[in-house]
């Protein structure tokens, strides 16, 4: 796993990244993560949860209500990627392919 800090808008540019300790989980109606600092927001605060895939890589995008900035998790398999949207609280808007890897249909972009 890998993760970063990207810009909405552009799903493959990132700012800052962590191969080294990062972290992602979704505790309790809230997001946990790391790129550069340990960081919390509630499932509230997304937006939309995006997918891509490329490379290799299958990426989760959580883009959010009140920054330009995004989280980016690479979850390395569309398989650990629908693990990860299913646990998202009911209601967390995701976009056409993020709806499509939660029912086991994705589709490489």
């Amino acid at each position: 796993m890998a993760t970063f800090t990207g810009l909405r808008g552009l799903p493959w540019v990132a700012l800052a990244s962590n191969s080294l300790n990062p972290v992602f989980r979704i505790e309790s109606e809230q997001l946990v993560f790391r790129v550069i600092r340990r960081r919390q927001r509630p499932c509230t605060d997304i937006r939309e949860v995006d997918v891509r895939e490329a490379y290799g890589t299958f990426n989760l995008i959580f883009s959010f209500r009140d920054t330009p900035l995004t989280f980016v998790a690479n979850m390395g398999t569309a398989a650990r990627g629908a693990e990860a949207l299913a646990s998202l609280p009911e209601g967390v808007p995701l976009s056409g392919s993020a709806r499509s890897t939660l029912a086991g249909k994705h589709l490489k972009r």
